[in-house]
């Protein structure tokens, strides 16, 4: 006999999870509307909603939400940054609270980016309720085991199988305790995944800012290359000599760090920042759109 979308989700919830407690972020209140209405008619009773990054940074520590549904068509990377900080306890948050994304961009480079920050599940837009439930159901009774590894923490993407057919472990898995099926929690699981997030969180807290500072420094080399062939040229940008000053102070700071001086490093680029707003007042308005996303990629660096 066939089961309904409605059947499924009423043998889902039962009164032992009826109290997940989910936040939805979303920039489309007709979309917010219909996740929230959906969960809530069937069951689930604690349904929070936002509608930025902003306003889901805020809501994360103050709700500590079991189940979280975002989509990425907010600044997509400002998303995977906070994924991976709740992997690793940041925010306020469960470290193994499920996480669902929703987007629009289907590319397989994308999505592998999605699924790498740690996420449980990718569903495409537009949305499908239907689809959207059925992954639900899904990850209550079959949610992968958690890799602890320096560059990644989250469900288990590993394909890779030896002559045998046995799929190749390079990293422990941890069972996680997954918050939409309570049964199966015991805290005896809790603070074994706990102590191992705390045990892993350094190692991968360094590898994020390394490959955020890599990332910065290929920006400012790009910068720097156009600001060089701008100033040879008679249509150059005004004070270009000062911008790409500027820019290879940032370059040096990031090759003369090591993993142990990461904070450190962070600490030195907002002071040249300030510097560079306090002695550049002009070039730093002027210019402002060049380095507005190098800014920002700093800023999230910062962040961890």
């Amino acid at each position: 006999m066939s089961v309904t979308v409605a059947q499924g989700i009423g043998r889902l919830i039962k009164p032992s999870i009826s109290n997940v407690s989910t936040l939805v972020m979303n920039t489309n209140p007709n979309i917010v509307s219909i996740i929230k209405s959906t969960l809530l008619s069937h069951g689930i009773k604690n349904v929070a909603t936002c509608d930025s990054v902003q306003t889901l940074e805020e809501q994360l520590p103050e709700l500590i939400p079991d189940l979280i549904i975002v989509e990425l068509s907010a600044p997509a990377d400002e998303v995977f940054d906070i994924a991976k900080s709740i992997r690793l306890g940041g925010h306020g948050c469960n470290p193994y609270a499920v996480l669902v994304a929703l987007t629009e961009d289907t590319r397989s480079e994308f999505i592998g980016k999605t699924l790498s920050a740690g996420f449980d599940d990718v569903i495409a837009a537009p949305i499908s309720i239907k689809l959207l439930v059925e992954r639900l159901i899904y990850l209550t009774k079959n949610r992968k085991p958690f890799v602890m590894a320096p560059s990644y923490v989250g469900p288990d993407r590993r394909t890779s199988r030896d002559v045998s057919g046995k799929r190749t472990q390079s990293y422990p898995l941890f069972k996680s305790p997954n918050p939409l099926n309570s049964d199966s929690i015991n805290l005896e699981e809790i603070y074994t995944f706990k102590a191992a997030v705390e045990d892993i969180k350094p190692q991968h807290t360094i590898q994020i800012r390394e490959s955020m500072y890599k990332e910065i420094r290929g920006k400012a080399n790009e910068i720097i290359e156009e600001l060089t062939e701008s100033s040879d040229s008679d249509k150059g940008r005004p004070l270009a000599p000062e911008l790409r000053e500027i820019l290879l102070a940032y370059c040096e700071i990031i090759d003369s760090g090591v993993a142990d001086d990461l904070p450190k490093i962070d600490e030195r680029l907002l002071d040249v920042i300030i510097e560079i707003g306090e002695k550049h007042k002009k070039a730093w308005v002027n210019n402002f759109d060049i380095l507005q996303h190098l800014m920002e990629m700093v800023n999230r660096a910062h962040k961890f």
